[in-house]
Protein backbone atom coordinates (compact mmCIF):
# COMPACT_ATOMS: atom_id res chain seq x y z
CA UNK A 1 0.00 0.00 0.00
CA UNK A 2 1.37 3.54 -1.15
CA UNK A 3 2.01 5.83 1.86
CA UNK A 4 -1.40 8.16 0.51
CA UNK A 5 -3.43 5.32 0.26
CA UNK A 6 -2.38 3.91 4.14
CA UNK A 7 -2.57 7.93 5.47
CA UNK A 8 -6.19 8.19 3.67
CA UNK A 9 -7.34 4.72 5.28
CA UNK A 10 -5.79 5.91 8.63
CA UNK A 11 -8.09 9.47 8.18
CA UNK A 12 -10.98 7.54 7.40
CA UNK A 13 -11.01 5.09 10.03
CA UNK A 14 -10.24 8.11 12.29
CA UNK A 15 -13.11 10.19 10.66
CA UNK A 16 -15.62 6.71 10.78
CA UNK A 17 -14.62 6.55 14.97
CA UNK A 18 -15.51 10.17 15.84
CA UNK A 19 -18.72 9.98 16.76
CA UNK A 20 -17.83 6.86 18.92
CA UNK A 21 -19.29 3.67 16.96
CA UNK A 22 -17.40 1.93 13.61
CA UNK A 23 -20.64 0.77 12.17
CA UNK A 24 -20.28 -2.20 9.27
CA UNK A 25 -21.65 0.27 6.86
CA UNK A 26 -18.44 2.68 7.15
CA UNK A 27 -16.21 -0.65 7.56
CA UNK A 28 -17.97 -1.36 4.06
CA UNK A 29 -16.75 1.73 2.34
CA UNK A 30 -13.40 1.37 3.29
CA UNK A 31 -13.30 -1.82 2.15
CA UNK A 32 -15.00 -0.40 -1.25
CA UNK A 33 -11.81 2.23 -1.13
CA UNK A 34 -9.12 -0.55 -1.07
CA UNK A 35 -11.07 -2.55 -3.82
CA UNK A 36 -10.50 0.41 -5.92
CA UNK A 37 -6.84 0.49 -4.84
CA UNK A 38 -6.50 -2.52 -6.02
CA UNK A 39 -6.32 -4.12 -2.44
CA UNK A 40 -7.41 -6.73 -0.22
CA UNK A 41 -10.67 -5.45 2.32
CA UNK A 42 -8.82 -7.53 5.09
CA UNK A 43 -6.46 -4.28 5.83
CA UNK A 44 -9.57 -2.69 7.01
CA UNK A 45 -8.67 -1.93 10.56
CA UNK A 46 -9.90 -0.19 13.34
CA UNK A 47 -6.91 0.81 14.52
CA UNK A 48 -5.68 4.51 14.37
CA UNK A 49 -2.49 6.22 14.12
CA UNK A 50 -2.18 9.98 14.70
CA UNK A 51 -3.70 11.84 11.97
CA UNK A 52 -2.21 15.01 10.90
CA UNK A 53 -4.75 17.03 8.23
CA UNK A 54 -1.61 19.23 6.52
CA UNK A 55 -0.46 15.94 5.51
CA UNK A 56 -3.68 15.90 2.87
CA UNK A 57 -2.66 19.45 1.73
CA UNK A 58 -0.35 18.42 -1.33
CA UNK A 59 -1.62 15.43 -2.34
CA UNK A 60 -2.72 14.65 -6.30
CA UNK A 61 -5.94 13.45 -5.21
CA UNK A 62 -7.65 15.92 -3.02
CA UNK A 63 -10.95 15.62 -5.11
CA UNK A 64 -10.83 12.11 -4.25
CA UNK A 65 -10.30 12.44 -0.44
CA UNK A 66 -12.81 14.84 0.35
CA UNK A 67 -14.95 12.25 -1.70
CA UNK A 68 -14.26 9.05 0.63
CA UNK A 69 -14.48 11.66 3.78
CA UNK A 70 -17.85 12.24 2.77
CA UNK A 71 -18.94 8.92 1.99
CA UNK A 72 -17.53 7.73 5.26
CA UNK A 73 -19.72 10.41 7.06
CA UNK A 74 -22.50 9.47 4.99
CA UNK A 75 -22.56 5.87 5.27
CA UNK A 76 -24.43 4.92 8.31
CA UNK A 77 -27.09 7.82 8.23
CA UNK A 78 -26.41 9.86 10.67
CA UNK A 79 -24.16 12.70 10.21
CA UNK A 80 -22.53 13.48 13.70
CA UNK A 81 -21.52 17.20 14.19
CA UNK A 82 -17.95 15.94 14.83
CA UNK A 83 -17.94 14.26 11.85
CA UNK A 84 -18.78 17.41 10.06
CA UNK A 85 -16.58 19.91 12.08
CA UNK A 86 -13.82 16.99 10.99
CA UNK A 87 -15.06 16.99 7.37
CA UNK A 88 -15.34 20.78 7.16
CA UNK A 89 -11.39 20.98 8.45
CA UNK A 90 -10.50 18.76 6.02
CA UNK A 91 -11.98 20.15 2.96
CA UNK A 92 -10.26 23.44 3.95
CA UNK A 93 -7.14 21.92 4.36
CA UNK A 94 -7.40 20.47 1.09
CA UNK A 95 -8.36 24.05 -0.72
CA UNK A 96 -12.45 23.89 -1.06
CA UNK A 97 -14.32 25.79 1.40
CA UNK A 98 -16.20 24.39 3.89
CA UNK A 99 -19.33 25.24 2.34
CA UNK A 100 -18.56 21.71 0.00
CA UNK A 101 -19.61 19.80 3.52
CA UNK A 102 -22.52 21.02 4.25
CA UNK A 103 -23.72 20.82 0.50
CA UNK A 104 -23.18 17.27 0.32
CA UNK A 105 -24.12 16.15 3.42
CA UNK A 106 -27.91 17.12 2.24
CA UNK A 107 -27.23 16.06 -1.23
CA UNK A 108 -26.02 12.92 -3.25
CA UNK A 109 -23.03 12.19 -3.97
CA UNK A 110 -23.34 10.56 -7.08
CA UNK A 111 -20.59 8.41 -9.29
CA UNK A 112 -16.92 9.67 -7.90
CA UNK A 113 -17.08 11.15 -11.84
CA UNK A 114 -20.24 13.03 -10.69
CA UNK A 115 -18.84 14.38 -7.10
CA UNK A 116 -15.82 15.67 -9.31
CA UNK A 117 -18.12 17.46 -11.20
CA UNK A 118 -20.38 19.01 -8.83
CA UNK A 119 -17.39 19.54 -6.65
CA UNK A 120 -15.81 21.76 -9.23
CA UNK A 121 -19.06 24.17 -8.41
CA UNK A 122 -17.21 24.99 -5.31
CA UNK A 123 -14.14 27.36 -6.29
CA UNK A 124 -11.34 26.26 -4.71
CA UNK A 125 -9.28 28.96 -2.53
CA UNK A 126 -7.30 31.37 -4.09
CA UNK A 127 -3.52 30.59 -3.29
Amino acid sequence: MDDVTRKKLNLLVHLAKIDGRFDETEKEVLANLLSDAGLSDSLVTDKVLPVDLNDFKEVPTKTDILYWALRIIKADGIIHPDEAAYCKALAVKLNYKSEVVDYFTNHDLGERADFIASARLFAAKSV
